[in-house]
């Protein structure tokens, strides 16, 4: 769940703010198969040591292009005990979108 997203949301994923508001799975559901259970799992340790992460992945876009992303993020605690994670996706600079598969 996010709180706030802002408009570059848009540049980097294809999908708007208000988009990624309502259905935060959207993430999730770009990030290539090969990238994925990595992710869910450095995401996990993270949260659990509530320490800061970052990773590359390969995101497939709606329009279908496949691009490299660096994803950090850092998990904020909410309340007493619970965190969540609170990151930056970011266009690699060797991120230039590869051509469709």
């Amino acid at each position: 769940e996010f709180v706030y997203l802002s408009a570059g949301v848009q540049t980097l994923h294809e999908v708007t703010a208000e988009e990624v508001l309502r259905d935060p799975s959207v993430f999730t559901r770009q990030t290539m198969p090969e990238d994925l259970s990595a992710v869910r799992q450095i995401e996990a340790e993270a949260l659990a040591k509530m320490q800061p992460f970052r990773m590359e992945c390969l995101l497939r876009l709606p329009s279908g292009k496949i691009r490299w992303a660096l994803v950090t993020s850092a998990p904020r605690r909410l309340g007493e005990s619970r965190g969540r994670p609170a990151g930056l996706p970011a266009e690699c600079a060797q991120g230039a979108a590869l051509p469709p598969a």
